[in-house]
């Protein structure tokens, strides 16, 4: 609960307020980037859930409708193929099922995080935007797990031959400190993505917890996506690799459900998506899934269906494991973080390394860094 605000002078301005878990001081600089102070990750995530709720309140809700396939809600009959896109693949189903299986200080973040926004609105009750539902911790990962699955739902469409919906990528250099004019390592960050939408992401600055962090994170998270800390950078790109898996189920043309598997017959689960749409009368629509995935594509026969590894990024939640230290730099993971679709790549003080498309560095933070020619 927010108990007091102080306004400051600091380049700009900056906010600093007390709560149940400390003190959090939010100072904003001559752009307007928030940077925030605190004892604890937590707290800091706190102050970074305040500081997006007052920039960008709208996307904040607007992303984590997008996630959960309510966006059509506000946003009317054109995101009802994205609604019912993210129905299918399911991220508020599974991270609903899954998210008590994090750990305990990863949910402690992105409930802290929320917990700022919450404060927010307690504060500013007239800026609450039409697209504002209850917040709920398990929306985090489902934001995330909604923006990796671009790449995997990018691969099924375009093996489908259906359409070229995804057009994401990106691109990073690091450069060794010999190659460059004052001698220090030099990484440079290009991801190519929208500049609306969940990708439309956010700058900050964080000190907390011992650790110091810049860099950016989707609006609605309190993870930090690329960006440094105070010994290495880190940037991502997609190496393209192959994902995600296309079936093709044989179908019974009697009876629509049923579909042949290793000699034998088996049925379809169907599901009925309800899709509310401002403006006009809900979209329905059946869902129906083999045990290779759901349906993608219905054509006379066979049936088209898609199955992705869904263990990409550890907020996906879909392969739960510890947190991962890297240096200076604490990354709540829930598993290999990235995994599969990302090429991360670090930019240490002096040198850099990278790993392409598998897995992300685990080292010894005293052990030499392994150096990229």
């Amino acid at each position: 609960m927010l108990k007091s605000i102080l306004v400051l002078s600091w380049l700009s301005a900056a906010l600093a307020f007390a709560q149940e878990r400390g003190t959090v001081t939010v100072k904003r600089d001559t752009w307007g980037v928030p940077h925030i102070f605190a004892a604890t990750l937590a707290d800091g995530a706190y102050g970074l859930g305040y500081a997006q709720a007052e920039d960008r309140l709208d996307q904040l809700f607007e992303n984590y409708r997008g996630a959960i396939g309510r966006l059509a809600e506000v946003k009317g009959a054109g995101s009802v193929e994205q609604d019912f896109r993210q129905r299918m693949v399911g991220h508020e189903a599974v991270c609903r099922r899954r998210y008590a299986e994090l750990p305990a200080d990863v949910r402690e973040l992105c409930e802290a995080f929320q917990d700022g926004v919450r404060a927010y609105l307690a504060e500013h009750p007239e800026r609450r935007p039409a697209s504002a539902l209850p917040l709920e911790p398990w929306m985090v990962p489902a934001l995330h797990r909604l923006l990796i699955f671009n790449w995997p739902l990018g691969t099924a469409t375009r093996e489908l031959g259906r359409r070229n919906e995804f057009h994401l990528f990106s691109n990073e250099w690091a450069v060794r400190p010999e190659r460059t004019a004052d001698g220090a390592a030099f990484l440079l960050i290009d991801p190519h993505v929208h500049l609306e939408g969940p990708f439309r992401f956010y700058e900050f600055r964080m000190h907390a917890g011992g650790h110091d962090i810049s860099g950016f994170s989707a609006v609605g998270s309190p993870v930090l996506g690329v960006g440094h800390n105070a010994f290495l950078g880190w940037a991502c790109t997609t190496g393209g690799p192959d994902t995600t898996d296309v079936y093709i189920e044989q179908t019974d043309p009697a009876h629509p459900l049923r579909y042949r598997y290793e000699g034998g017959w088996h049925e379809m689960t169907r599901e009925t998506v309800s899709i509310a749409v401002q403006g006009a009368a809900p979209v329905v629509r059946p869902l129906d899934r083999s045990h290779h995935g759901p349906i993608l594509l219905r054509e006379d026969d066979p049936d088209w269906c898609g199955k992705g590894d869904c263990r990409h990024l550890g907020a996906s939640i879909d392969a739960p494991g510890g947190p991962i230290e890297i240096q200076n730099f604490y990354i709540p993971a829930g598993g290999d973080i990235p995994d599969r679709e990302l090429n991360p790549k670090f930019d240490h003080k002096l040198d850099f390394f990278e790993k392409l498309t598998a897995e992300m560095a685990r080292r010894d933070p005293k052990a030499p860094l392994a150096i990229v020619g």
